[in-house]
């Protein structure tokens, strides 16, 4: 095992460390646009069980009549 490593070696793993930080910096701010959409997509589900709720409550009372 090679305890001491050249400086281009270090360069290179520190290159490739910020690469990799970059990436994953795209990624997170990816994920969190698409777990906003998923919010959105959350509260529009809400509204129209909410909305299907009412007409379920108007079709019973119409029935009723």
């Amino acid at each position: 095992m090679k305890v001491h490593k050249s400086s281009d070696e270090l360069q290179k793993e520190i290159d490739d460390l910020k690469n990799k930080n970059e990436a994953y910096k795209v990624l997170i701010k990816d994920l969190k646009g698409h777990i906003f959409k998923i919010g959105l997509l959350e509260g529009e589900i809400v509204k129209k069980d909410n909305l299907i709720k009412g007409m379920e409550k108007v079709i019973a009372d119409l029935s009723s009549k």
